[in-house]
């Protein structure tokens, strides 16, 4: 008898990475069993793959790698154009992106759009560019720590962009940058403790957006927008209601 439920049958296959944890590589080969006796549950990359294999694993419509515990170098931009792409930790802060050359371009770029990116603590000591960019509509960044950058998040030209519950320490440029056109900006419960140039910079392009419940506390520069001044505002379509421990928000 039929319960007149829809039940989806096009979701992308789960795409997973299991680097350095016993634990997490019995899931793994586990899974690889599964895969060989019943060949329904899609590939699944081992511990032995780089972080860029197993982006070259994932299907045309995305899927999700799971990432554990350890220390991942980077040594030139990831680049990373498919759709519907989430990356996320099993142990969230414990999971360290480090660049270890020096670079003017971002660590990791998004061109896709709906991509989620979750529970990393970045390094990035040497260069002059962004940890994430992304010009992919829909793009999630959140819970992730951030410390010993030239810049956090840069969101250029995408709309509907989400930076949610992000920790940044210690920014010789931008924590945050909404840059050129952006409709549909949330930045909401994420934490500032020093930036040399400003934590939120939004461009004049920046419209029906929203900045809730984030914690500045800035030697720097703090928040570059049309907003105007502190508290509740609303102007060119932003609303602005933040706790600032110390700083100012720019016009």
């Amino acid at each position: 008898m039929s319960t007149g439920r829809h039940v989806p049958t096009n979701f992308p296959q789960g795409q997973v990475q299991f680097p350095g944890d016993s634990r997490l590589r019995t899931m793994g080969r586990q899974l690889e069993s599964a895969v060989i006796e019943v060949g329904r549950h899609g590939p699944v990359v081992s511990d032995t793959r780089t972080l860029r294999d197993a982006i070259g694993h994932l299907g045309r419509t995305g899927g999700r790698i799971v990432i554990g515990e350890g220390i991942y170098r980077f040594n030139s931009q990831l680049l990373i154009g498919r759709t519907n792409v989430h990356i996320m930790s099993t142990s969230p802060g414990k999971t360290v992106f480090k660049r270890t050359a020096t670079e003017s371009t971002s660590m990791i770029k998004f061109t896709g759009a709906e991509c989620i990116f979750e529970g990393i603590r970045f390094i990035d000591e040497n260069s002059t560019g962004y940890c994430i960019e992304s010009t992919g509509d829909r793009t999630i960044v959140r819970n992730c720590f951030f410390e010993n950058v030239y810049g956090g998040i840069k969101i250029d030209g995408a709309d509907f962009c989400t930076v949610e519950g992000n920790h940044f320490v210690d920014a010789d440029g931008h924590n945050v940058e909404f840059a050129n056109t952006c409709v549909g900006a949330l930045i909401s419960n994420n934490r500032f403790e020093e930036a040399r140039e400003y934590n939120i910079k939004l461009s004049s392009g920046v419209s029906e957006s929203v900045m809730i419940g984030n914690v500045l506390r800035s030697t720097g520069g703090h928040i570059q927008s049309t907003v105007g001044n502190t508290g509740m505002q609303s102007k060119d379509n932003i609303v602005a209601t933040n706790s600032v421990a110390r700083g100012n928000i720019d016009p």
